[in-house]
């Protein structure tokens, strides 16, 4: 693969991974969630009591007075609890595969963020070339080691930094 065809791949993976972990996805992910769980747990009531009527109605009065509409509606019930189950299911999973997608494309993003203005930024680039904030990662000291940024000292010869 060429490195322009590289570059296009990771651009799309960071454009994904921003795309799978913004607001809007977050939102989106929270609403299938919720209304899938919702969905599953009225569809197992609507089963529990269309089965419940279509029992108690079919079998206690058999070959008696028999509320004909009422065993309908339960026998309507049980296929339609199903129903609000599978759709529910559906929706559940939805929202868990972006999550999973949101997680991957995280892994897969090389990219780097600049920490003032977030643009993206490669890792060999020693300034951003949207705002100009410095993207050292490790600060050098006067006797040539390299210590994380955020320390104070040298871990070497503990010179201030």
């Amino acid at each position: 693969m060429s490195a322009n065809g590289g570059g296009v791949f990771r651009n799309i993976v960071h454009n994904a991974n921003n795309a799978l972990n913004s607001e809007k996805a977050a939102r989106i992910r929270k609403i299938l969630i919720i209304c899938g769980g919702t969905g599953i747990i009225i569809g197992l009531v609507v089963f529990a009591v269309g089965m419940y009527l279509f029992v108690s109605t079919g079998f206690s009065n058999f070959g008696k007075d028999m509320n004909i509409g009422l065993m309908v509606g339960s026998m309507l019930m049980v296929p339609g609890g199903w129903l609000l189950v599978a759709v529910g299911l559906a929706a559940v999973s939805a929202g868990m595969k972006i999550i999973v997608a949101g997680a991957g494309a995280k892994i897969i993003d090389t990219y780097d963020k600049c920490p003032k203005c977030g643009d993206k930024v490669e890792t060999d680039e020693m300034y951003c070339d949207k705002c100009g904030e410095p993207l050292l990662k490790m600060k050098l000291c006067s006797c040539g080691t390299q210590n994380d940024l955020k320390s104070g000292y040298c871990k070497t010869c503990g010179k201030r930094l």
